[in-house]
């Protein structure tokens, strides 16, 4: 694909997030071992005040651009092993907090296959879709949602999840000192999502919210797109919405490092578990090489004291094997949006 298409193709898409939040990192490994803290491999610009008001962006479709050049332009080659493994994941964390939270698995893939590997976070969910859709990584980690897209555009493998991922729940949180304890009574509220892609800050609300009869579109006077989980409850406890979508893992985890106050904040809803992030790979990739990334992430281990690190950084008790019927409300959900032509905002 040529440079000047891929350009065109990036300034087609629209800006839902926070203006300026979203930044580009590539890690990449020739059998090192990644350290914490500042690393010279990792290439970033230097980050904008997060806290602006969401509007389209054309420095934010800079940086898209930026993003589909860094992890290249070769397409997979079904015929061949490849000889670097490229790895992208779907932003719903700060850029650094994100880095080095990875930084263990990517190495430990990169020595356990015995393969250099490039490690890319995304600017949005749309950008790692088309990262994969174009063949220009080797392996995903997407959210069922944007799973179920790329397997509408090319033939996708999955291959395992974390134990927890298997029961995701998201969950609505407003201010502890909000008298209103129940979803009814923030009828005509303001409400903080995240990407219109994200299967927990987007499309499983909405989904299961509709189950229940409250259609969000009409029961919220105000959605606000805040992008990803890191500022979404920041919204609520600076008094910019009243609710805020997030997942039960993530809440817990701005609760114990102070993002937002211990106590601050109580749960009004909770939706039924669902099956959420996964590792795909894409069909044209070898089986010989889905098979050994799959058992890579399969031989990860609590009681070797080394995976015990890098499992315990991505708050998993270990990985577990996937198929593609194990995901099918995530096609429910992407399927409903396309029904009701909001997808083809933020779709080209």
């Amino acid at each position: 694909m040529s440079l000047a298409r891929i350009l065109l193709n990036i300034l087609r898409h629209r800006c839902f997030t926070i203006t300026g939040f979203h930044r580009l990192a590539v890690m990449e490994t020739s059998h090192q071992p990644v350290t914490q803290g500042h690393d010279p491999r990792v290439r970033m610009p230097e980050a904008p005040h997060p806290r602006r008001t969401t509007r389209p962006c054309p420095a934010r479709l800079l940086r898209i651009a930026l993003f589909a050049l860094c992890i290249g332009c070769n397409k997979t080659n079904p015929t061949v092993e490849p000889d670097r493994l490229r790895i992208v994941v779907v932003p719903y964390r700060g850029i650094e907090a994100t880095i080095q939270e990875y930084a263990d698995l990517v190495n430990y893939l990169s020595t356990t296959l015995n393969l250099p590997a490039e490690f890319t976070v995304a600017p949005t969910h749309q950008a790692a879709v088309d990262a994969f859709v174009e063949g220009r990584v080797e392996l995903a980690l997407f959210e069922a949602g944007t799973y179920a897209l790329a397997t509408q555009k090319i033939k996708t493998v999955p291959l395992v999840m974390r134990d927890v991922d298997q029961r995701f729940v998201t969950i609505l949180i407003a201010r502890a000192d909000d008298p209103r304890n129940s979803i009814e009574d923030f009828r005509g509220s303001t409400i903080a999502m995240g990407d219109p892609l994200s299967t927990y800050g987007y499309l499983a609300p909405k989904h299961f919210l509709a189950l229940n009869g409250i259609p969000m579109e009409q029961f919220f006077a105000k959605r606000v797109l805040t992008g990803t989980e890191q500022w979404t409850g920041t919204f609520v406890e600076d008094k910019r919405a009243d609710l805020a979508v997030l997942t039960s893992l993530s809440f817990e985890r701005m609760q114990t490092t102070d993002l937002v106050k211990k106590n601050a904040m109580k749960v009004i809803w909770q939706s039924p578990p669902y099956p959420n992030y996964v590792w795909v790979v894409p069909a044209a990739l070898t089986r010989t090489m889905q098979i050994r990334i799959r058992d890579a992430f399969l031989d990860l281990r609590l009681e070797n004291p080394q995976h015990r690190e890098i499992l315990q950084s991505l708050q998993s008790g270990g990985y577990l094997p996937t198929s593609a019927e194990d995901l099918k409300v995530a096609d429910r959900m992407i399927q409903t949006e396309r029904t009701n032509g909001t997808l083809s905002a933020i779709e080209r």
